[in-house]
């Protein structure tokens, strides 16, 4: 039983329709929008920046609808006690250090499923997503703080959609089932970069599993961080670094 009160159990078609509609948003940010700003004279990673940017608002502003429509106050005490943001136990918190290296491991070692992927994907879908490796960061200061803090919105906004308003009324819905079929789904969100899928899939069970083990956002938050913190981290290196 779902812990949350008054929860309305999510049925599998709407979770499906929000998962791969945010998916669809992201493909036309991406695939389409993405070449139409860099023939405005942006560069890729900028057009990158904004198309990301512009996503990750309207992931929060559907979960905002999600949590409008069931009437709840919009006190802090209301939207923590709905959104599961509560501390986790010491053993559950080891279990989030060892899903992290989990969670890392199996992205960077599956990406040699990328490869073949790719090899089918049409090339107008595919070419937006390349960066751009003659972009010099030696010393670009701001672009670190730029990157660092959409990937700090990407975390909090996907927890708070994903972990915080659908998980538990998935729960509601499909029980001990929700962490593997909440991990497909939220793996299938990214079907935007399908050649992801495969490296993405077993964290994304992982999270789910322990949202549903925990009934808390807090091991989302931290794994997400953990991942796409590999990022910045290589950012960093590149500003740190000498021209």
């Amino acid at each position: 039983m779902c812990e949350s009160t008054n929860l309305n159990p999510m049925p599998m078609w709407q979770s499906w329709l929000i998962f791969l509609g945010a998916g669809g948003i992201a493909t036309i940010l991406f695939s389409f929008a993405t070449p139409w700003w860099i023939g405005l004279g942006l560069r890729s990673d900028q057009a990158l920046l904004l198309n990301t940017t512009t996503l990750l608002i309207c992931l929060i502003a559907i979960a905002v609808v999600l949590y409008g429509r069931e009437n709840r106050p919009w006190t802090w005490r209301a939207i923590k006690t709905r959104l599961r943001i509560r501390n986790i136990t010491r053993k559950q918190w080891m279990l989030v250090g060892v899903g992290i290296i989990f969670v890392d491991l199996t992205y960077i070692g599956l990406q040699v499923t990328r490869g073949p992927i790719v090899e089918i994907v049409p090339e107008w879908f595919k070419a937006p997503h390349r960066a751009d490796s003659s972009i010099n960061y030696a010393g670009d200061y701001m672009a670190l703080l730029m990157f660092s803090g959409m990937i700090f919105l990407n975390v909090i906004s996907e927890e708070l959609l994903w972990r915080g308003c659908i998980l538990p009324r998935q729960e509601a819905s499909h029980g001990r089932n929700t962490w593997w079929i909440h991990g497909i789904q939220w793996a299938c969100f990214h079907w935007f970069k399908p050649w992801d899928l495969i490296p993405i899939l077993p964290g994304a069970l992982l999270y789910g599993w322990l949202a549903t083990r925990t009934k808390s956002m807090i091991p989302g938050l931290v794994l997400h961080f953990g991942l796409n913190g590999l990022g910045i981290i290589l950012l960093a290196a590149q500003v740190f670094g000498s021209s």
